[in-house]
């Protein structure tokens, strides 16, 4: 089995199903007050991230990247289409000195 399907199964056994079903309620919760949202505007425009990229070392790129804090902070405005099903069109354009 592949490294990162390991990790995947690995981070996944700390979800009890109470956990499951709880995350699956605030989706659906989520998805109503978007289409809610989405009645009222044609658009919800969010930045793509607030930060850049972090670096990446060697070993990282052959072994995966993994930095929760990183990965957050990186992903935080992009969530909201995936746990709705809405479509998502991201355009990364921050610039660094």
């Amino acid at each position: 089995m592949e490294e990162y399907i390991q990790l995947f199964f690995m981070q996944t056994t700390g979800f009890s199903p109470t956990d499951y079903l709880d995350a699956q309620r605030l989706r659906s919760r989520l998805r109503e007050q978007t289409a809610a949202a989405l009645r009222e505007v044609d658009l919800i425009a969010l930045p793509t991230t607030n930060c850049t990229a972090p670096p990446v070392t060697e070993r990282e790129m052959r072994q995966g990247f993994v930095d929760p804090a990183a990965l957050r902070a990186i992903s935080r405005y992009s969530y909201l289409g995936n746990l709705t099903g809405i479509p998502v069109l991201l355009h990364g354009c921050y610039i660094t000195g």
